[in-house]
């Protein structure tokens, strides 16, 4: 695999324009060849850095994880914040690592296009004595780019991934109780397989408090299409991976997760004490009746509800909500007490 340098540039330089454009700003450069200069050593990692696995999170943030020769990278977008409780090696951005990143994720223009003009519409291919536009000139107008060497071997790059954007949102002052910060480490260690790392990572981000439990929600739900599937293939002895054996069921029996009856016996699997704190977060009066994971199945079950569907009566319940980080705690508590036991079961 080898990267193609002018498609690259060209893709790059091509984004810039059309930012300014949209602003109804015209750089006089716009439409001229012009490219990021690069040694042979920065070439290198253009043309050779290979992506394995990318995701964008937000539309600013994105994390990809590249390999290059034998080493291993990870690398975000939108992350101006240095992580914490990674093992990984910060490396320094070079122009070739920029343009394949650039080119490769394409994130968006955040500078102004008056800032474009400062530092990019100065010279282009007719210019005497162009050799190209410098690194600081270009990674100035982008989101924060910064490239990360792993010292091992990266086996699940989610588990980075979402400690990394954890740290990033405690970094923004926005998950500022130590408790909840304490649940979501915990849940970055665990099997990227059943859980929804992409849609947790996304709703740490989400302004909308509702997306994090939703979010939690999912999860859940995987954990539930997990349980089933994994015991019916040990019940017929199939030798397929539980995705394989829950997408067929599905797809030929029509299958899938009843929401609050699959909710409650997936609950059964939960602590007391974590039942007994997630009904009493979202709405200890209206539900007093029922054993434990009835009642938390239905005031889970509402309250999801309550996020996606409109209902006129309903409409300024969710506004009223101001415990949401007591829920969010208590849903992961859930979380982590199934999770062990489903899987502890299946093993």
């Amino acid at each position: 695999m080898s990267r193609n340098r002018i498609e690259s540039n060209s893709a790059i330089f091509t984004r810039i324009d059309e930012h300014c454009r949209k602003q109804s700003v015209v750089l006089e450069t716009s439409g001229q060849k012009r490219w990021l200069q690069t040694n042979s050593k920065e070439k290198h990692y253009h043309d050779h850095l290979k992506f394995t696995t990318r995701t964008q999170l937000t539309r600013v943030r994105s994390v990809a994880r590249a390999q290059l020769d034998s080493e291993e990278y990870v690398i975000t977008v939108g992350f101006p914040n240095a992580p914490e409780g990674v093992d990984l090696q910060e490396v320094e951005n070079n122009s070739g690592l920029l343009t394949a990143v650039l080119a490769e994720l394409s994130p968006p223009v955040t500078a102004t296009p008056y800032e474009v003009k400062e530092y990019v519409d100065l010279h282009d291919s007719r210019t005497d004595g162009y050799t190209g536009h410098g690194r600081d000139q270009i990674e100035r107008l982008f989101p924060s780019i910064r490239v990360f060497k792993s010292r091992l071997a990266i086996e699940n790059p989610w588990n980075y991934f979402f400690r990394m954007c954890i740290g990033e949102r405690l970094a923004m002052s926005d998950i500022s109780d130590p408790d909840l910060h304490d649940h979501l480490e915990i849940l970055a260690d665990l099997n990227p397989e059943l859980l929804p790392y992409p849609v947790i990572c996304r709703s740490i981000f989400d302004t909308d408090p509702g997306s994090l439990f939703l979010a939690l929600y999912r999860c859940l739900e995987v954990l539930y299409s997990y349980s089933s599937a994994t015991d019916l293939a040990r019940r017929l002895s199939i030798e397929h991976d539980w995705q394989h054996v829950a997408k067929a069921m599905e797809l030929s029996t029509g299958w899938y997760p009843r929401e609050e009856s699959s909710l409650e016996k997936l609950l059964r699997h939960a602590s007391h004490g974590d039942l007994e704190n997630i009904i009493s977060a979202i709405s200890p009066e209206k539900h007093s009746e029922g054993t434990l994971s009835k009642k938390a199945a239905r005031a889970i079950y509402e309250l999801r509800n309550k996020l996606v569907h409109y209902r006129p009566a309903q409409a300024s319940e969710q506004n009223d909500i101001e415990n949401w980080t007591r829920i969010y705690v208590s849903m992961i508590g859930l979380l982590l007490d199934i999770y062990n036991d489903v899987f502890s079961r299946t093993e």
